[in-house]
């Protein structure tokens, strides 16, 4: 498998000249990627240069895989944030996560013997794409031993992940996640005063819930002295309160 990816290395040298300059920014915006963990720019550029890839511009908004299509190619967000959504026959969404740069999308299923997708991919802002086929991602894995240990971190990543969101969607109660979900924010930011980047629709599918439902959560909450909702903030006035909730 090394030698193939040499032999390619060696048959495309001669047009790599242009290609470095063209890229450089693709290169600089992979290293802030999970997949390239620990490696420079030059040195991604190295790996890479000889493999097929593309980059593409999703206008926000635009939904880029559908929930069922399968997926073809490893996907790594450059810049810009997607939505991964589920939907079920009765049109109920959850919103699984918010994939922001550096990301690879759906790992898990890239070597699966189903690649159907789970969910639906759609761009909140306007997102570029680095993209790259599974049997060069294969390539890849093979002839770089701290690509494959990041791609194997992901994986365990995921596992722990989807274990914590089937916590948070199905075994506590609704004040319980939401105390949660404000406190992991708030050690996120460093700060208790949470901004809102999403509308209460898109929290509650966050949660799997009615926006109603999300509402009177926040509101018992509010009521307890727990925290204070504004428009787009909401600020944490007693940790302590949502730590023993949650």
């Amino acid at each position: 498998m090394g030698n193939g990816l040499q032999a390619a290395r060696r048959k495309l040298s001669f047009i790599l000249t242009p290609l470095t300059h063209m890229y450089n920014d693709v290169w600089n915006a992979l290293e802030q990627a999970t997949l390239f963990a620990g490696m420079k720019a030059e040195e991604i550029e190295g790996e890479l240069k000889a493999l097929d890839f593309n980059v593409r511009d999703i206008p926000a908004k635009d939904t880029f895989l559908y929930q069922g299509k399968a997926c073809q190619e490893a996907i790594i967000v450059l810049d810009g944030e997607l939505v991964a959504r589920m939907t079920e026959g009765d049109n109920k969404t959850l919103t699984v996560d918010y994939l922001r740069t550096g990301t690879l999308l759906t790992p898990a299923f890239l070597f699966s013997n189903d690649r159907n997708a789970p969910v639906s991919l759609m761009a909140v802002s306007h997102a570029r794409l680095f993209c790259m086929s599974v049997a060069h991602l294969d390539l890849l894995l093979h002839a770089n031993m701290q690509v494959r240990h990041n791609f194997l971190r992901l994986l365990s990543d995921i596992n722990l992940f989807l274990l914590n969101k089937i916590k948070s969607v199905y075994l506590a109660p609704l004040r319980d996640r939401l105390a949660q979900h404000l406190l992991r924010m708030a050690r996120k930011t460093g700060s208790s005063n949470i901004t809102l980047h999403h509308s209460r629709q898109e929290l509650a599918d966050l949660f799997g819930v009615r926006k109603s439902s999300l509402i009177r959560s926040l509101s018992e909450l509010e009521a307890q002295g727990a925290i204070f909702v504004r428009q787009k903030e909401i600020v944490i006035l007693n940790a302590n309160m949502l730590k023993a909730g949650a």
